[in-house]
């Protein structure tokens, strides 16, 4: 084999090995929204968006108790 056969087998396959990995991410981001319903977030949105969930539920549960005490 010559040298720049040997050059076009290995760009080849730098290619194809690299659509194996952008079909594989597009498939797990597919996975991750039919399962969740979201794309998947950085950390730091991730917990921004916890903080909000929970500053939510304690609001809930606290206007649920104070109005049970005005009852």
């Amino acid at each position: 084999m010559s040298f720049t056969s040997t050059i076009v087998i290995i760009l080849y396959t730098i290619v194809l090995v690299n659509k194996i990995f952008t079909i594989f991410s597009y498939i797990l981001l597919f996975y991750f929204i039919i399962e969740y319903g979201c794309l998947p977030l950085r950390k730091e949105e991730r917990l921004s968006s916890k903080l909000f969930l929970a500053k939510d539920m304690y609001l809930v549960t606290h206007l649920k108790t104070e109005k049970k005490g005005r009852d």
